[in-house]
């Protein structure tokens, strides 16, 4: 098991991260109706294919406590919603059911078919920001890569104080 060090430099402030393998991340096989935000969804179902990892179910207090969390990709912002039921369907392709979405103030929209998802899990790796550091532009350098500018817009930003 090769472990990764990746240094990730947030302008004049380096964070390490390990990463220990790659993310979860796939898309969607199948259009989506918008949902009602932080509900159960009994009758929805969302195909997905994931080539690197397998989906599980969980119970309504595994789920609500964080288990089975994915993020889809819209064109105008993420929803993250969580699934209690995965079968899987076909090679890498899972239908997930007992859908809970538009977690975390994020909104439950339509979808189509071929949006990139990202399973939310401990494969994930985090680098906390600061409140002065929403809405400016940071280099994020891994590796050896070039680095990229990117800035993280956000309207619920919640400082590490705030969480707990």
């Amino acid at each position: 098991d090769l472990i990764n060090r990746k240094r990730i430099r947030l302008g004049p402030r380096p964070a390490t991260l390990l990463i220990a393998e790659p993310a979860g991340i796939g898309q969607t096989l199948s259009d989506f109706e918008a949902g009602v935000p932080e509900q159960w969804d009994e009758t929805a179902e969302l195909i997905v294919s994931v080539p690197w990892g397998d989906l599980s179910s969980a119970d309504e207090a595994s789920v609500l406590a964080g288990a089975n969390r994915i993020l889809i990709e819209h064109a105008d912002g993420w929803e993250l919603l969580a699934w209690r039921s995965a079968e899987l369907v076909g090679a890498d392709q899972w239908r997930l059911t007992g859908l809970l979405r538009g977690l975390n103030q994020t909104a439950a929209r339509s979808g189509v078919a071929g949006l990139s998802v990202i399973i939310a899990d401990e494969r994930l790796g985090h680098v906390p920001l600061e409140a002065e550091q929403v809405g400016t532009a940071l280099l994020w350098q891994v590796g050896t890569a070039a680095s990229v500018s990117f800035t993280y817009q956000s309207s619920i930003y919640k400082s590490a104080s705030d969480a707990g």
